[in-house]
C-alpha cells in the first residue's frame, strides 16, 4: 500500500484571483527534476522522488505528506503520465490511473486500488530502453519511444501492436488522437508524422522545418493538432491532409501584444530573451463551462456566444494564453518576475522553466500548472484563470452591455433633446420643382380650402364683401383606405409566408459561387465605387460613386434605375432608411443630403448653418439612426448628430411648392484619434450605441445616451479598421438577444475578426495566413499564391477552409499562377527565372509527373543574368501557354511536351502582363520598366501591344 515520504511542501493555499495567477504549492524534491519525471491531472499529482520511487497527492491535500507508490522500478523513472480517460471516469480499469517508466520497465498503477495494476517486461518485448511514455484516451494504448521508434502496446493483451518507424532523429513527443486511431510524432528531425497506429500506416509526414519539432497537443474538441519548435513556431493541422494550415510565431505574437498594449494584463512590459521562445510544452483545454448570463439556445450564433477554449503555450519565460479558435493572443504570464503568495510576501521566482504539466480543473474556468525550474529541485503547483474570467485583468465581461437599448434615454441625452425640443427657425429650405412621390404624403387636416385674403383686391370680393371668405372648391374627402404595407419581419402574404420564404432561402442552401449579372454604375464613363447597400427591403440597390452621383438600381440588376444628382464633390457613403424609401449619403463637398428612393429628388441637404458651413471638412460617412429619428455623420474625428424633419405638403401662397424641411445639430464630439476610418450604427432597432474605428488602429463602443465611450478595443487588427458590421437578425432564422451583440470587423491583409462586445477578445478569426501575390481560378477551385512560398488550393463551393495548402517547389518568392483549361493543373513563375508545372491532385502517382525549367536568363560575355517570370497566360483552344519576363521576351511553351514552341522578338522593357483573346488570334502584351537594373532618369514608357498570332505558333507539335 501506500507509504510516507518526507517531502518539504510550501503552501500558499486559496487566495483572491491576482492577474489570474494564483501559486498553490511549492513541491520540493531532493533532485532538479527532468522533463516527464512529473505530472497532474486534475485529481493527483505525481513527482518522482528519490529517483526509483513516485509520490502521489490529491490535490486537495497537496500540503499533507504525500502517498509513495511501492517500488518496483530496479532504475531510475525517466517518464510517467497520468491516464487521460482516467480524469474523466473514461478508464477501462475503473480508476485513476498512472503509467510509469524506467527504460527497461512500464508500471501501470491504479491509484484507487492504491497498487500496481500491470507491470511490463519490454526489453522481452523487442522494445529496447525507452525515455518517454504516453497512454491513449481510454487508457488501453501505450506508446513508448526509443530513440527515433515509436512502440505501440495493448495494455489488456500485453502485446506489442506495431513499431513505428519512420524518423531519422530522435523523437521528441508523441500523442493519441482523442476521437479516432491516429497517432502523431514529433522529432528532432524537424518533421512531424501523422500515423494509424493499428494499420502502422503513415497519413502524413511534413517536409523539414527549419527546426526540430519538441511538442505537440491533440484538441479534444475537434480534429486539430498544434505542433511546436524551438524556434517559437507554433503550427495548426487540420484534417484531412494534415499540412500547416495556420502559423503562429510566438515571440511576434508576443511583441505585438506588448506594442500594441491591446492584452489583458497591461500593467507586464515583458522583454523575451533570445532563446526563451522554443516551445515546452502545449495543451488544449476543454470548451469551457456557459458563463453566467450567456444564452445557451441552439441557433446559427449560439457558438459564437461561447466563451472560447484555450490552448496554453509553455515557454522558458512563462505561459502564453491563446485562443483555441482564432489563436488570438490573450495573456501572457511571465514566470520570471514574482507570483505574489497569499501572505503578501515577494512571491516565488520560477526562474527559467524546463517544463510543464497542464490540466482543466472539473466544472470550472480555470486550469493547473504544474511548472519544474532547471535551477531548483522542486515542482511548483499553479493555478491559471481563464482570461475572460479575471476581473483583474480589465473587466473582460460586462453583462450589462447590450447593443439592443434596454433603458429609455438619461436625463443629458441627446435624445431627450430630440423629444423635447423643437425648433423655432427653418434650419434649411429646400425648393423643389416637382412633388416627390415617395414621401410621406400630407395629412387631410392640412389640405385645406383655398380663401381670398384681405390683401387681395378683386372685384365683389371687397373686405365688407359677405363673400371674403368664400370656399373656392370643397377638398376631396372620400380616401380609399390603402391596406398596411406588409412588413418583411411580419410576413402576412402568401408570397412573405415564413414556409414559402425557407422553401426558397433555405438555411442549409450554399453560397453563390458564380457571377450573375454585372453593369456598369455609369453608362456614361467609368468611375470608381466608394460603397454600395442594399434596401432593407431587397428591392433596390444604393451606390454611392466618385463622380459626385448616387445611384439606386432595381433589383434584379437590369441597368435601370435613378441617379441621384446634386453633390460637387465624390460621394464617400451611403445609407438607406429603414422603410427603404430615402437614403442619406455623404460627400467631399462637405454636404449630407437624403433623397427619395423613387425617383432621386433632393430632401434635405445638411451643409450650412447660421455661423457658415456645418462641417468643417470633407463628410467621410453619414446614416439615419435611431429608427429614422436622427442622422449620424462623421467628418474628420468628430461625430455629429441632427434631428430633422421633412415635409412636402403644399403651403398657403398660391402656385407654389415650398418644403418646410429643417434640421438642427444636436449634438457633436470629438474623438481623441486624427481621423475616422469607418463607423456603424444600427438603424432597424432602438440602440444606442455607436461602433467608431479610428486611424490609431482601435476600435471605439461609444454610448450615444451617455455621450461617452465605454468601451476601447486597442489595437484590434494590425491595419485601420475598413469596415463595421453589426448583427441585424434575419427573417431567415431566430436568433437570441445576445447574438445582437456580435459585431464584425475588417482590415485590409489582417482578416475578419468577430467581437462579442462584452468580450476583451474577438471570439472568431477569419484571416489568410499570408500576403496574396497572384491567384488563378481552375474551375470549382481558386489557387492562391502567397509569400513564404505558400500554395494554396480553395474550393469555391467552401471557402470555409483550404482544401490544400502547399509548399511552391520553386525556391524564390512567387510571382504568377495561372491555371490549365482542364483545370487539372497549373503553372507557377517566380522571380529566379523558373517556371513549374503543378498538378492541383495530391495522389502521390500525380505528383511524380509534376516538373519545372528554366526561362528568361540572357547570357553575356559568360555571366548568366536572371529575369522575373512576371506573367503567364493560357491559350484555350490549344492549351499552350504564353510567359513574359523582365528580359523583354515573351515565350510560347508547350506544356505537355515539355518544349518551346516561339519566341518573339525583345521589347523595350520588361513584359509585365500578358492576356490571350477568347478566341486565340490575338495577344496583349504590356510592358513597363520595373527597376530591374535599377532607377533611370529617363525610364522606357509604358506600352500596350496586341501582336496577332498565327495558329502554328501556339499549337502543339
Amino acid at each position: 500500500m501506500f507509504g510516507i515520504a518526507k517531502f518539504q511542501i510550501s503552501v500558499d493555499g486559496w487566495m483572491s484571483v491576482n492577474r489570474g495567477v494564483t501559486h498553490f504549492a511549492q513541491l520540493r524534491s531532493s533532485e532538479v527534476l527532468r522533463p516527464s519525471q512529473c505530472c497532474v491531472n486534475g485529481v493527483y499529482v505525481a513527482c518522482v522522488w528519490q529517483g526509483t520511487t513516485i509520490a502521489v497527492w490529491p490535490m486537495d491535500a497537496v500540503h499533507l505528506s504525500p502517498n509513495v507508490l511501492p517500488a518496483v522500478h530496479g532504475s531510475e523513472i525517466v517518464s510517467m503520465c497520468f491516464g487521460v480517460g482516467s480524469s474523466s471516469g473514461n478508464s477501462i480499469d475503473g480508476g485513476v490511473t498512472l503509467c510509469a517508466s524506467d527504460g527497461d520497465t512500464v508500471v501501470v498503477y491504479t491509484l484507487a486500488l492504491g497498487g500496481v495494476c500491470h507491470r511490463y517486461e519490454t526489453a522481452a518485448s523487442g522494445v529496447g530502453e525507452h525515455d518517454l511514455v504516453r497512454m491513449c484516451p481510454r487508457d488501453r494504448y501505450i506508446a513508448l519511444v526509443a530513440r527515433g521508434v515509436v512502440t505501440v502496446l495493448d495494455s489488456h493483451s500485453r502485446h506489442v501492436i506495431t513499431h513505428l518507424n519512420g524518423h531519422a532523429g530522435r523523437v521528441n513527443m508523441v500523442e493519441f488522437s482523442f476521437c479516432s486511431d491516429l497517432l502523431v510524432t514529433v522529432s528532432e528531425d524537424r518533421t512531424y508524422v501523422v500515423w494509424d497506429f493499428l494499420t502502422a500506416e503513415v497519413l502524413y509526414q511534413s517536409s523539414i522545418h527549419g527546426t526540430p519539432f519538441t511538442c505537440l497537443a491533440m484538441d479534444p474538441n475537434s480534429d486539430r493538432i498544434a505542433v511546436g519548435s524551438a524556434g517559437g513556431s507554433l503550427s495548426i493541422l487540420l484534417p484531412p491532409n494534415y499540412s500547416d494550415n495556420q502559423t503562429v510565431d510566438i515571440s511576434r505574437c508576443l511583441a505585438r501584444k506588448n506594442s500594441a498594449a491591446r492584452g489583458l494584463d497591461r500593467s507586464s512590459n515583458f522583454t523575451l530573451p533570445s532563446n526563451s521562445s522554443t516551445i515546452l510544452s502545449l495543451f488544449f483545454t476543454m470548451n469551457p463551462v456557459t458563463p453566467g448570463g450567456v444564452s445557451t439556445d441552439v441557433s446559427p450564433t449560439s457558438e459564437l456566444l461561447q466563451w472560447p477554449h484555450l490552448l496554453l503555450v509553455g515557454i522558458p519565460s512563462g505561459v502564453v494564453l491563446l485562443n483555441g479558435l482564432t489563436l488570438e493572443t490573450l495573456r501572457f504570464i511571465d514566470f520570471s518576475s514574482s507570483v505574489t503568495s497569499q501572505s503578501g510576501d515577494s512571491g516565488y521566482l520560477l526562474g527559467s522553466c524546463s517544463s510543464f504539466s497542464f490540466m482543466d480543473v472539473e466544472g470550472s474556468l480555470q486550469m493547473w500548472c504544474l511548472v519544474t525550474s532547471s535551477e531548483e529541485p522542486s515542482a511548483h503547483l499553479i493555478m491559471l484563470d481563464h482570461p475572460f474570467n479575471c476581473e483583474e485583468l480589465g473587466s473582460p465581461r460586462d453583462p450589462n452591455l447590450s447593443v439592443v437599448a434596454r433603458s429609455g434615454p438619461l436625463y443629458n441625452s441627446p435624445f431627450r433633446k430630440m423629444v423635447s425640443k423643437k425648433p423655432t427657425i427653418m434650419a434649411a429650405r429646400v425648393s423643389l420643382s416637382r412633388k416627390n412621390s415617395n414621401t410621406v404624403k400630407a395629412s387631410k387636416t392640412q389640405d385645406k380650402p383655398v380663401t381670398f385674403k384681405t390683401a387681395i383686391k378683386s372685384s365683389g370680393y371687397g373686405p365688407d364683401s359677405k363673400h371674403a371668405t368664400r370656399k373656392m372648391f370643397t377638398p376631396q374627402t372620400s380616401f380609399g383606405k390603402k391596406p398596411p404595407p406588409v412588413s418583411l419581419l411580419h410576413p402576412k402574404s402568401a408570397k412573405n409566408n415564413p414556409a414559402n420564404v425557407q422553401k426558397e432561402y433555405p438555411m442549409g442552401g450554399q453560397p453563390p459561387t458564380g457571377l450573375k449579372t454585372s453593369i456598369p454604375a455609369d453608362p456614361t464613363f467609368s468611375t470608381v465605387l466608394h460603397d454600395l447597400r442594399f434596401s432593407p427591403n431587397g428591392k433596390t440597390l444604393a451606390v454611392a460613386s466618385k463622380n459626385r452621383v448616387a445611384h439606386l438600381f432595381n433589383m434584379p440588376l437590369t441597368g435601370k434605375g435613378v441617379a441621384c444628382a446634386g453633390h460637387n464633390g465624390a460621394v464617400n457613403c451611403v445609407n438607406w432608411c429603414s422603410s427603404s424609401s430615402r437614403v442619406v449619403t455623404a460627400s467631399d463637398d462637405r454636404s449630407v443630403k437624403v433623397w427619395g428612393a423613387d425617383r432621386g429628388d433632393l430632401c434635405l441637404s445638411i451643409d450650412t448653418c447660421s455661423s457658415g458651413q456645418v462641417f468643417p471638412r470633407e463628410v467621410d460617412w453619414a446614416s439615419f439612426y435611431y429608427n429614422n429619428k436622427l442622422i449620424l455623420a462623421s467628418s474628420g474625428n468628430r461625430l455629429y448628430a441632427f434631428t430633422y424633419h421633412i415635409d412636402l405638403s403644399k403651403v398657403s401662397d398660391i402656385n407654389t411648392y415650398e418644403s418646410k424641411c429643417w434640421y438642427e445639430k444636436i449634438f457633436e464630439q470629438q474623438l481623441n484619434c486624427i481621423s475616422i476610418s469607418s463607423i456603424h450604427v444600427v438603424n432597424s432597432f432602438l440602440s444606442y450605441l455607436v461602433f467608431i474605428a479610428t486611424s490609431a488602429k482601435d476600435l471605439l463602443i461609444y454610448d450615444m445616451n451617455a455621450c461617452k465611450v465605454i468601451k476601447t478595443y486597442e489595437g484590434c487588427h494590425e491595419r485601420p479598421v475598413h469596415c463595421i458590421r453589426v448583427n441585424e437578425g434575419s427573417q431567415f432564422s431566430t436568433q437570441s438577444a445576445d447574438s445582437f451583440n456580435l459585431v464584425a470587423t475588417a482590415a485590409a491583409t489582417d482578416g475578419i475578426k468577430l467581437w462579442d462586445v462584452r468580450m476583451v477578445a474577438p471570439v472568431q478569426t477569419y484571416m489568410h495566413p499570408d500576403k496574396v501575390y497572384t491567384m488563378a481560378r481552375a474551375l470549382d477551385k481558386l489557387i492562391v499564391g502567397t509569400a513564404g512560398r505558400h500554395v494554396m488550393v480553395w474550393d469555391v463551393r467552401n471557402m470555409g477552409t483550404v482544401m490544400q495548402r502547399r509548399e511552391s517547389s520553386l525556391k524564390y518568392q512567387t510571382r504568377c499562377i495561372r491555371a490549365f483549361p482542364d483545370g487539372q493543373s497549373y503553372v507557377l513563375s517566380s522571380i529566379e527565372g523558373r517556371v513549374a508545372v503543378e498538378f492541383i491532385d495530391p495522389s502521390p502517382e500525380t505528383q511524380k509527373k509534376k516538373y519545372a525549367f528554366k526561362c528568361h536568363r540572357i547570357k553575356e560575355d559568360g555571366v548568366e543574368q536572371v529575369f522575373p517570370v512576371n506573367a503567364i497566360s493560357f491559350h484555350q483552344q490549344h492549351g499552350t501557354f504564353a510567359t513574359g519576363g523582365s528580359d523583354g521576351f515573351v515565350n510560347i511553351w508547350d506544356g505537355g511536351n515539355k518544349k518551346r514552341l516561339v519566341q518573339y522578338h525583345r521589347f523595350p522593357t520588361g513584359v509585365t502582363c500578358l492576356n490571350f483573346s477568347n478566341d486565340g488570334k490575338a495577344l496583349a502584351i504590356a510592358c513597363s520598366y520595373m527597376n530591374e537594373t535599377g532607377e533611370k532618369i529617363n525610364p522606357p514608357e509604358n506600352a500596350v501591344y496586341i501582336r496577332h498570332v498565327a495558329d502554328n505558333e501556339v499549337r502543339p507539335k
